[in-house]
């Protein structure tokens, strides 16, 4: 169903946040319990998993923020060589 599909998009993404491998060990099991049905360990896994994608949202969004000079730059210069 979908929420099978949702979690196998979380598994693929969670694997590239370089969480530690026990974690990733338990989320399957986690993210296949509903959230009323997980324990204090689930909990933690869960934490967990959030924070690495927090972080992996924070360092986006700098890429992001130190890259839209550059990229108006770009812009700025392509604009240029077509009016010349």
């Amino acid at each position: 169903g979908e929420a099978s599909h949702d979690t196998s998009k979380l598994l693929s993404l969670s694997a590239r946040l370089s969480l530690d491998e026990s974690l990733l060990t338990a989320l399957p099991s986690v993210l296949a319990k509903k959230a009323t049905e997980r324990g204090s360990f689930d909990a933690m896994v869960v934490a967990q998993l959030e924070e690495g994608l927090m972080k992996k949202v924070a360092k986006l969004n700098e890429v992001v923020i130190t890259g839209a000079p550059a990229a108006a730059a770009r812009d700025a210069a392509v604009e240029e060589a077509q009016r010349a």
